[in-house]
Formats: C-alpha cells, structure tokens, sequence
C-alpha cells in the first residue's frame, strides 16, 4: 500500500475511533424510521 493512502487510512481510523469514543462529532448522520409493518400489510390487502 501506498503511505500516502495508508497515512489517510490511520487518520480516518482515528477519527472513527474518537467519533465512536463521542469525542468529536460525526460530520453526518442517518436515522431510519421503520415503517409499520401492520399498516403496510392493511393496505396491500384491501
């Protein structure tokens, strides 16, 4: 491997492993909302 493209690995690592310790925040985030599975099946047998 390339140093320079390990030198970017380790630093995303660290960052990851600050982001996870809640040190730093993550720049983004995604929160998925489940749907209702029994309004689902309602609907798909009216």
């Amino acid at each position: 491997m390339k140093d320079e493209l390990f030198q970017q690995l380790a630093a995303s690592l660290k960052e990851g492993g600050a982001i996870f310790r809640g040190k730093k925040k993550a720049a983004r985030s995604t929160t998925l909302e489940w749907p209702d599975a029994k309004a689902v099946l309602d609907a798909l047998h009216r």
